[in-house]
């Protein structure tokens, strides 16, 4: 009896760290990209305009050109600097979508879920509902919030075509 319990125990060890490893995070979101999000440098941007949020939080716009482009997607960068706070939000986006593949998109959203696992909706990798979704024009992509080891972060499409968000603190 007690050497069916220490199988039973070994079993349940082994399948219980398999399965930790298969659903276990690696890497950081600078693993994924180019640009540096995590110290912002106005010096390397347009200058935009100032404006607020619809919380009326002040920030000033700033923007550029991205050659090459960021995960072979994203053309241009629009960077929101909020006043009085270290916060940036960074969102990537992309007016050619025509010029944008599958395989780029499913190449960055299994990046991106490797190094965050699940999205805030429990959606993973990449599938083909994924590209049925973007066939029919409308894709809600992939949203992650805040974690303590990375920023949130949103990849999906828009009217214009494909756009992803980044939010620091």
């Amino acid at each position: 009896m007690a050497f069916i319990l220490t199988l039973a125990m070994i079993a349940i060890i082994y399948f219980g760290i398999k399965k930790y490893k298969k659903n276990r995070k690696s890497g950081s979101l600078s693993d994924v990209i180019n640009t540096n999000y995590s110290d912002f440098d106005k010096n390397e941007y347009n200058l935009g305009g100032e404006t607020t949020n619809n919380d009326e939080q002040p920030y000033i716009n700033y923007y550029k050109k991205l050659n090459p482009y960021e995960a072979g997607i994203f053309d241009n960068l629009n960077a929101k600097k909020f006043k009085d706070s270290k916060a940036v939000n960074y969102i990537f986006y992309n007016n050619f979508p025509e010029k944008v593949t599958i395989s780029q998109i499913e190449n960055l959203v299994n990046k991106l879920v490797k190094v965050y696992g699940k999205d805030s909706n429990k959606k993973g990798l990449f599938t083909p509902e994924d590209i049925d979704d973007i066939n029919s024009d409308y894709w809600n992509g992939r949203k992650w919030d805040s974690t303590p080891k990375n920023p949130a972060v949103w990849f999906g499409s828009e009217e214009n075509g494909y756009s992803m968000t980044i939010w620091t603190t």
